[in-house]
């Protein structure tokens, strides 16, 4: 998770990721040069929590702050990348990996994407981000116009592996421009295979401080 004056919903959140079941999970925060109380309340979980993992950085911008966390990470099984703001459900995390294996070869370097549930700052259902039968453009598509959201993202180590090995890293000046999750696609699209989970795991907050957004919402009731 990478964190920027979040102060407002990232209790919840954080609550959220702990809360999951069915798997054992390490939280690892970099804070961006947050000036609101969200340093004192990472804090507060790390000193609570022996797999909440923090690190307080400079302002770097999303894409440089979330990859710094991503070459960072300890070696695990699976990755994931979180907002500040969402909610996660119980079997974020679960359903995920299940999907891994029931869809991808063990060797193949994976890359789980699912869909959004969009909800307003007091959790009204907005929409869902993508439609069920979304079409996967491949590699020049993701490239040009990616529609995978990096908060719903879970990769295989394998991946992990080859995103984070140095001799093959972008420069993070590239970061400026691009943001992080295009270019995991563009990895995972090159080099791996990026799945589609059209159900939702999760709620999207969609509030005016928010520092990502959606550009695409697929309007359609509960």
């Amino acid at each position: 998770m990478s964190t920027y004056n979040g102060e407002k919903f990232l209790s919840e959140q954080i609550e959220t990721i702990l809360n999951q079941t069915g798997v054992e999970v390490n939280l690892h925060i970099r804070d961006d040069g947050s000036n609101d109380r969200t340093k004192e309340i990472l804090k507060t979980y790390a000193e609570k929590y022996d797999n909440v993992n923090i690190t307080f950085g400079e302002a770097a911008g999303v894409g440089k702050s979330f990859m710094s966390l991503l070459y960072s990470a300890e070696p695990a099984d699976y990755y994931a990348f979180s907002d500040q703001d969402d909610i996660w459900d119980a079997d974020k995390l679960w359903s995920a990996i299940q999907y891994i294996k029931e869809k991808a070869k063990i060797t193949d370097p994976v890359l789980y994407c699912g869909n959004q549930k969009i909800v307003d700052s007091d959790r009204k259902f907005v929409a869902l981000r993508l439609p069920e039968n979304y079409e996967d453009h491949g590699l020049m598509g993701g490239i040009l116009a990616n529609g995978y959201a990096g908060c719903t993202m879970v990769m295989n180590h394998i991946l992990w592996e080859l995103l984070q090995d140095k001799k093959r890293r972008p420069k993070m000046q590239f970061f400026d421009s691009r943001i992080h999750d295009e270019w995991v696609v563009a990895v995972a699209q090159a080099v791996g295979k990026v799945i589609y989970d059209p159900v939702s795991h999760m709620e999207y907050r969609h509030h005016n401080s928010a520092f990502t957004s959606t550009d695409s919402l697929t309007s359609q009731k509960n």
